[in-house]
């Protein structure tokens, strides 16, 4: 149940985690640059039978490292969900969804859903005065509400079909791409750069897979054969900040695919009238 609002609100994350199960590892090679610090993981570029009894051994060191990596970048995003669950207010967060690729279809009611959006979320965590609850907007780029899902008292309502079903909580917002197991990624790379007001951690995952086409879904010609995931990260808060995926063509181009960005993180006492009025409000029906 969680997943279908995931997919109706957050459209992007699931369009992607459909491409990710095709993938496979690749065996690419690449030098780490100068300059910043950078942790650079790869596969081998080929094995021969001469060279397989060390191979194989590095190809495990190799593994090894880049759920090493995956693990950094997890406890990362830990510490700033924990430190935003030890608060006792509400968790107010704006994030940015721009799709270069995919419609957004048509929701029950007849509202079509924009390819470019912004999705509101006010979540509040499971603590001594209340459960986890949450509402979710919807928004099109020029201010228009397009939907609203919510979660509270252990049930999902979504009010673009009037369904209502019971579900486990929601927990706090995660790319499940970067879950070690999700994604089979032939090459992670760290990049740490420090400035004088924020110190931002760039994590890059390379990821191929077999061949791709778009043509059914109006974009002819396009064939992709793998990506780069790029995922800027506060190192001080461990708070997400901004990741973009990229497209790698079979005729070696690349496009950028989909890019979110957080525009608004903070923690309020209370949460505006209209959002606790959704919060409140039932459906017509259940389901």
């Amino acid at each position: 149940m969680t997943n279908r609002f995931q997919y109706i609100l957050v459209g992007v994350g699931v369009t992607l985690l459909t491409i990710a199960t095709a993938l496979v590892i690749g065996y690419n090679e690449t030098q780490a640059s100068s300059g910043s610090e950078i942790v650079t993981i790869t596969n081998p570029v080929e094995v021969t039978q001469h060279e397989a009894a060390n191979n194989l051994e590095r190809n495990q060191g190799q593994t090894d490292d880049v759920i090493g990596l995956l693990s950094e970048r997890n406890q990362l995003v830990a510490n700033w969900q924990t430190s935003v669950e030890a608060q006792s207010g509400w968790l107010h967060m704006k994030i940015l969804y721009d799709q270069e690729f995919g419609s957004g279809g048509m929701l029950p009611n007849g509202t079509q859903i924009p390819q470019d959006y912004i999705s509101e979320i006010w979540y509040k965590s499971n603590d001594a005065d209340a459960t986890v609850q949450m509402v979710n907007l919807m928004w099109d780029l020029e201010g228009n509400l397009v939907q609203v899902a919510t979660y509270r008292d252990g049930y999902w309502r979504n009010f673009s079909d009037n369904s209502k079903e019971a579900g486990t909580p929601p927990s706090l917002p995660q790319d499940d791409r970067f879950v070690a197991g999700n994604v089979a990624y032939n090459k992670i790379v760290r990049e740490d750069i420090p400035s004088d007001k924020d110190s931002i951690t760039v994590f890059t995952y390379h990821y191929s897979h077999p061949a791709i086409s778009y043509d059914n879904t109006g974009f002819e010609g396009v064939i992709i054969n793998g990506g780069i995931i790029q995922e800027m990260i506060d190192f001080t808060t461990g708070q997400p900040l901004k990741v973009t995926t990229i497209f790698q063509m079979t005729d070696g181009s690349e496009r950028i695919a989909d890019e979110y960005t957080y525009l608004l993180t903070e923690i309020v006492n209370d949460v505006p009238t209209n959002v606790f009025e959704y919060l409140e409000k039932e459906v017509d029906h259940d389901n």
